[in-house]
């Protein structure tokens, strides 16, 4: 991952997502066996299972759109609905207690597939001010599990203390806060001058 994880927030139509992004010196297939496979993904995040149709849809090598995961993290279970995959590409999971996350695996050169991949981990938030409220706790415990896939894979990360990783957070934070803000105070001067307009 040549060992930075950069993490930014970006506003889009539907939504904000925070976006981590981390880059490996793998080929993607190497890369989405361990974002997909349960046994490999018990070592970064949390052990997963199938629902039973999903379980045979597997066995044919197919991936069906509504499957429900089901992860086992610290003792408690989390379900995740599985809205899209495509392989050595992306899985997109809606999880009932956290929302909607997503992995995107990408070539930096489309040339040459076997260089690198660039992982990029969004967590989707229905608004910039929710995002606001939530990214200095959520930010650092998806770059753990970030930093965690890395040793699975067998990378070297810069070391990170926790004190420095929630300070990169609640700097973020603050700025997307800012900017939250500012657009409030935006649209409320537009309100005031279309009532005095």
């Amino acid at each position: 991952m040549d060992g930075m994880i950069t993490a930014s927030v970006v506003t889009w139509e539907n939504g904000t997502d925070l976006v981590l992004h981390a880059t490996a010196p793998l080929p993607p297939a190497q890369v989405w066996r361990a974002i997909t496979d349960p046994e490999v993904v018990a070592e970064w995040f949390a052990p997963f299972t199938r629902d039973d149709a999903a379980e045979s849809a597997a066995d044919t090598g197919a991936t069906e759109d509504g499957e429900i995961l089901t992860f086992t993290l610290d003792g408690e279970d989390l379900q995740a609905e599985l809205l899209a995959c495509e392989e050595e590409v992306h899985v997109l999971l809606e999880f009932q207690a956290l929302g909607r996350v997503g992995i995107t695996l990408e070539a930096p050169d489309p040339e040459d597939t076997a260089s690198a991949t660039r992982i990029v981990v969004t967590h989707t938030y229905t608004s910039l001010a929710d995002a606001a409220g939530l990214i200095d706790e959520i930010g650092p415990v998806w770059e753990t599990h970030l930093r965690y896939l890395g040793e699975v894979l067998g990378l070297e990360l810069i070391d990170v203390s926790e004190d420095e990783l929630y300070a990169k957070y609640a700097q973020l934070a603050a700025e997307v806060r800012d900017e939250a803000f500012a657009d409030q105070d935006d649209a409320e001067d537009r309100n005031d001058a279309e009532d005095r307009g």
